[in-house]
C-alpha cells in the first residue's frame, strides 16, 4: 500500500507540473485547448492533494460498494473535460454553450434521472458479479449506462470528420490522445468495480503516459494556426482532385502496361502541380491512389519516373520546395506559418525535412526554431 500512496502522490506532482507547464504555454498562444487541459492537468492534482490529505489525516475510507454515483459522476467530469481537449484542437473555437449543452445532454440526462431516484434509496452493490442479478433496478441501470457513456463519445471524437486547414497537430495524435482517455476511463471503471491493486496501477501508468504525449504534443508537434487560416475555404473532396486532372486519355493506346504506366504518370504529373493535394497533411499513398484512379504498384513506378526514390521523398520535397521558394521570395512570415502551409503538422519532422533536403538549416536563411 506504500508504494501506491508513493506512486499516486508521484502522479500528482507530475500533473502539477503539466499544469503549470500549458498555462504558460496558453500566455504564449491565447488557445482555448491549452487551457482546457492545463485546467484538466490542475484539476487532478487537487483530487490527488485532496485524497492524499485524507489519507494522512486517516480520515480517507475506501468503502466496499462498487458503481458508486460519486465516483461515476467525478470520473465521467474528468473524462468530458479531457475530451474537450482534443475536440478544441480538432476544431478551433468551435465549442459555444450551445454546442457544449448539445454534447453532454445525454450524461446530464441520465444523471438527472439518477439523482432524483436517490431519495428512494440505492440499490448496494459489493462485487461484479451482482451487477447483473440487480441490473433491472432503475439506479442500477442507470449507473451501468453512465459508466459506460464514455465509449460513444470518445469514438465519435475519432471519427469526427478532420478539417486539415484549421487543425494545428496530426489527427493520428488526435486518435492516440482519445484511445488513451478511454482506456484511462476504462481503468477507472475497473479500478472501482473489481477492487484489484493492479487496476489502480494500470490507471495511474495510462494517465503519466497521456501526460507525457500531450507535452510532447504541446512543444515539440503542434503548430500554431495561421490567423488567415478561413474554416472550410479548402474542404475539397478526392473526388474534386480526380476529376480536376485534365489528361487527355482518348488519344489511342493499346492495352499494355507501358500505356497505363505513361498515363498514370503524366496524371501523377499533374497532381503534383496541384498544391492542395500535396499540402493536405493526411495525404496518404492510398488516397493518391484513389485521386489518380490507380493501384501502388503502378503510384511507385511513377514516382521513380519522375526523379524520386519514393512517395514521402517525393511529397516532403514538394513541401520543402514550396517553403524554400516562399522565403527566397521574401516572405519572412512565422516560419511555422510556411511549414503549415506546405502541409506539415509536426515541426521537428518540418525543420528535419528541410535541413536534409535543402542541405540547409531554416537559420541559413534568416528565420530561427521558434522557442516554445
Amino acid at each position: 500500500m506504500n508504494w501506491y500512496v508513493t506512486l499516486f502522490c508521484i502522479t500528482g506532482i507530475i500533473e502539477l507540473v503539466a499544469g503549470v507547464l500549458m498555462l504558460s504555454q496558453r500566455r504564449r498562444h491565447r488557445d482555448r485547448s491549452r487551457l482546457l487541459i492545463a485546467i484538466f492537468f490542475l484539476l487532478t492534482a487537487v483530487v490527488v492533494a485532496v485524497t492524499m490529505g485524507l489519507m494522512l489525516s486517516g480520515r480517507y475510507v475506501k468503502g466496499d460498494h462498487i458503481l458508486g454515483t460519486g465516483a461515476i459522476l467525478t470520473g465521467f467530469a474528468l473524462f468530458f473535460l479531457l475530451l474537450l481537449y482534443p475536440l478544441e484542437v480538432l476544431r478551433p473555437n468551435w465549442i459555444n454553450p450551445r454546442r457544449l449543452l448539445a454534447l453532454i445532454s445525454p450524461w446530464l440526462f441520465f444523471t438527472l434521472l439518477l439523482l432524483a431516484l436517490l431519495p428512494f434509496g440505492q440499490t448496494e452493490l459489493h462485487s461484479p458479479a451482482e451487477i447483473l442479478p440487480n441490473i433491472y433496478h432503475s439506479d442500477v441501470l442507470l449507473r451501468v449506462l453512465l459508466s459506460l457513456i464514455f465509449i460513444p463519445y470518445g469514438l465519435w471524437l475519432i471519427f469526427i470528420r478532420y478539417n486539415w486547414r484549421n487543425s494545428s497537430a496530426p489527427k493520428r495524435w488526435i486518435n492516440t490522445i482519445a484511445l488513451m482517455a478511454m482506456a484511462m476511463t476504462v481503468t477507472f471503471s475497473l479500478s472501482r468495480t473489481l477492487g484489484m491493486l493492479w487496476t489502480s496501477y494500470l490507471h495511474m501508468f495510462l494517465y503519466v503516459v497521456l501526460t507525457a504525449v500531450i507535452l510532447w504534443m504541446e512543444f515539440r508537434v503542434r503548430f500554431k494556426v495561421p490567423d488567415n487560416t478561413e474554416e472550410g475555404a479548402f474542404a475539397t473532396e478526392e473526388g474534386a482532385f480526380a476529376a480536376s486532372l485534365s489528361i487527355a486519355e482518348d488519344k489511342p493506346m493499346a492495352e499494355t502496361v507501358l500505356t497505363t504506366q505513361e498515363l498514370v504518370r503524366d496524371k501523377l504529373t499533374a497532381a503534383m502541380e496541384q498544391p492542395e493535394i500535396w499540402q493536405n497533411p493526411e495525404l496518404s499513398r492510398g488516397m493518391l491512389c484513389r485521386i489518380l484512379g490507380t493501384n501502388t504498384n503502378y503510384l511507385q513506378k511513377a514516382i521513380k519516373e519522375l526523379g524520386y526514390a519514393s512517395y514521402s521523398e517525393m511529397i516532403n520535397c514538394k513541401r520543402v520546395e514550396f517553403v524554400r521558394r516562399e522565403i527566397e521570395a521574401g516572405n519572412k512570415e512565422n516560419i511555422q506559418d510556411l511549414f503549415y502551409r506546405a502541409g506539415y503538422r509536426s515541426r521537428v519532422t518540418a525543420w528535419r525535412n528541410f535541413t536534409s533536403i535543402t542541405g540547409k538549416s531554416p537559420s541559413s536563411f534568416g528565420l530561427s526554431e521558434p522557442s516554445e
